[in-house]
């Protein structure tokens, strides 16, 4: 998602809700360097926004932590 003048966002949804997610993000701000936060979406339910593109970052992080299986995540724009 792109904000004004050319500022990324990647958002992070349905993630399963019995993790914590302050935990995971704080561990994916120190590890990605950026800000963040988890807002509460009225049909998705919690979802994890941190600032820059870290598409490919993030997928690797969710696969090495266990969180979600490789097949089971999806990538959205061109990387």
């Amino acid at each position: 998602m792109q904000r004004t003048a050319r500022k990324k966002l990647t958002t992070c949804e349905g993630l399963p809700p019995n993790i914590n997610f302050n935990k995971i993000l704080r561990a994916l701000r120190k590890n990605f360097n950026c800000n963040g936060n988890v807002v509460e979406h009225p049909e998705l339910g919690k979802v994890i926004q941190l600032q820059g593109d870290h598409r490919d970052s993030l997928v690797q992080f969710l696969t090495v932590t266990g969180i979600c299986q490789p097949d089971g995540i999806k990538v959205h724009g061109a990387s």
